[in-house]
This record gives C-alpha cells, structure tokens and sequence, in this order.
C-alpha cells in the first residue's frame, strides 16, 4: 500500500500540549503528517485497532515516538508502538524516530537508537529536524520565540505596562490583546533575555498595585514565519490560568505578582540560576509550572503540589524589605 502520510505521531495523551506544537508546526510546512486531532471525522465509526495499526505500519514513511512513562502505561500506544516496531524490524532501521520526553525505558525499543531530547528541545527544533530527515525545503521558517501571557485581575493597563517595561529592558515584543484581561507577546530574544530583563521589567512597570494582581507566563515556543496563527497560546495561557497557581497567590496573602514558567523553560533556564530555590513546582493541565512570587523568598505550596523529595522539608517566606539577619518567617 502506498504511504498516506510523511508522518505519524505516537504520544501519550498527557503531552498532547508539546506534540501539537508539533503537528502544527509540521502541517503549516506542508507535511502530510497523521494527528488524531486532524482525523476526527476520518476516525468517526472506525474499527480504531486495524486502522491504526494500517496507519502505523503500513501507511507512512516516519513514525515519531514521544517517548515517556505514560506512553509506556497506555493501551492505545502500546498498540500504535507495536505496529511501528514491526515495520522497524521488517524494513527498515530509521522508521521510528524516537523522542523522549523522559528516561523511562520503551519496551521493545533498543537504547541504541538515536533520538532526540524534547526536555532541551522545542516543538519548532524538532519539527526542524523532521524537516531536514524529510528532505524538505523549509516553506514556513520555523522560528524559536520566548511566549509570554500578562493576565491582570483588577484595573491594570496591561499595554501601557508592557510598553513601559520594552523600553526599560530594551525588549521588543510583538503583542495582541486576547481578552480584556490578557495580554500575549512574543519576544525574539532568548528566554534568558527574556527572564533575566523583561520580567523583572514588567514587575517595575507594574509596580505596587493595591487590589490589583498581575500574572506573567513565560512559554518557549515556535512559530511558522510570523503567523500569529501558529502561537502556542493554549499551553501558555494555561499557565495563567490554573487553579494551582492562584491558590500560591492566595496563600501569599501580600503578593500582587507572579510568575510561572513552563517546564521546558524551567529546566532549560531556571533551574541552574541562583533564583532556583525561588520557584515552586505546581500543577498545570499540561503539565507542571514553576511559580515564582514577588516579596517572597519561596512561595507558599498550595495543597495541590506535593513536596518534592528532592528538595529541602524548609521554606523561608518574606515579604517587605529585608536587612541584614532578617530573612522573615521561618516554616518547617
């Protein structure tokens, strides 16, 4: 049977938010790629089992696997994953293309094969990747973009920040309005550029609001050329909106500003900066956020996000400024 498809995506569905980046990206540069979300009404009355595995094994010319330990626990990738690495041991040695999201061992799947590191890499280097493996011309330059939301509750003119806070970090940021509370940008620079002078400048421009609090979600994204359209807005307003990360700002009964990274930020930027020990770990739908709250040595962990084993039992909180020997309270 001739194949359908340039590519399949094989994932589970708890990443769903880094592989639509993914298909978007791939589609927006002319891939014919299988995406269960593109498929909707093909798959509708579908014998799923035969007709997966026609696609996985038989009906395309790359599988990629986003590997991770929820795909190893799934019936359906357990299936989908079957078929492809039938296809691998008949045919050919490059059909499945590994992408970890994790180190959990894939059944089946030799450690020997190459593959490429999601936790460093974004959707848009990835889908460069394929692109280059497909042989294709890049019609839709995929370009890395730092992806922030200011999300405001209470009367904050979030332009007017935004603008103040360009020309004081000498950022330049490309923003829409989404909503009357929300603001998206995209900024060229480097997500360290971003975290390291654009926050905190947005913090200045913000600054001591009574009543008002501001949320600032810093993403790292992708977009084909300079289509607005290929935004990742879903998982980056995600972080402005969880139900976890307003229960640090309630907790933090003095804050008014927060901010929350992505994973993919997080460990690419944060984790080995001296802010480290600033940030904790919370819930997302997409995953987990970092939050970091302004006034506060460590934010206080909602019930929501349980204590990492890696990390100390001990938070220092303060709020105010501090002096010499004065750290604020002390909770074990």
């Amino acid at each position: 049977m001739a194949e359908s498809y340039d590519v399949c995506l094989s994932f589970a569905g708890e990443q769903r938010p880094y592989v639509d980046d993914v298909a978007r990206l791939l589609r927006d540069n002319g891939v014919k790629v299988f995406y269960d979300d593109y498929e909707v009404a093909t798959l509708w009355g579908k014998d799923l089992a035969t007709y997966l595995d026609d696609i996985y094994r038989k009906r395309s010319r790359y599988c990629v696997l986003f590997a991770s330990a929820d795909y190893v626990r799934k019936t359906w990738t357990h299936h989908e994953r079957a078929s492809a690495l039938d296809r691998l041991l008949r045919e050919r040695d490059d059909y499945v293309l590994p992408v970890r999201l994790d180190d959990t061992e894939i059944p089946g799947l030799r450690e020997s094969i190459g593959h490429l590191d999601g936790r460093r890499l974004s959707p848009g280097e990835v889908v460069q990747q394929l692109l280059l493996k497909l042989g294709m011309d890049e019609r839709k330059p995929v370009r890395p973009v730092t992806v922030l939301v200011l999300a405001a509750d209470g009367d904050v003119d979030l332009h007017r920040v935004l603008d103040v806070a360009q020309a004081d970090a000498n950022v330049e940021v490309e923003a829409r309005r989404l909503d009357g509370a929300r603001l998206l940008g995209m900024v060229e620079d480097p997500p360290s550029h971003v975290l390291d002078r654009l926050v905190p400048a947005v913090e200045r421009a913000f600054g001591e609001r009574t009543g008002a609090t501001l949320l600032i979600g810093v993403h790292k994204g992708a977009v084909a050329e300079d289509d607005w359209n290929s935004v990742d807005v879903r998982s980056t307003v995600d972080l402005t909106e969880a139900p976890a990360v307003h229960e640090v700002l309630t907790l933090a009964t003095n804050a008014d500003c927060a901010i929350v990274l992505s994973q993919r930020l997080y460990d690419e930027v944060a984790r080995n900066k001296a802010t480290y020990g600033s940030y904790v770990g919370v819930p997302l739908a997409s995953g987990t956020g970092w939050v970091r709250v302004r006034g506060y040595l460590k934010p206080p962990r909602p019930k929501s996000s349980p204590e990492p084993t890696s990390q100390k039992t001990t938070t220092n909180n303060f709020y105010a400024p501090t002096r010499i020997k004065h750290l604020g309270d002390r909770h074990g």
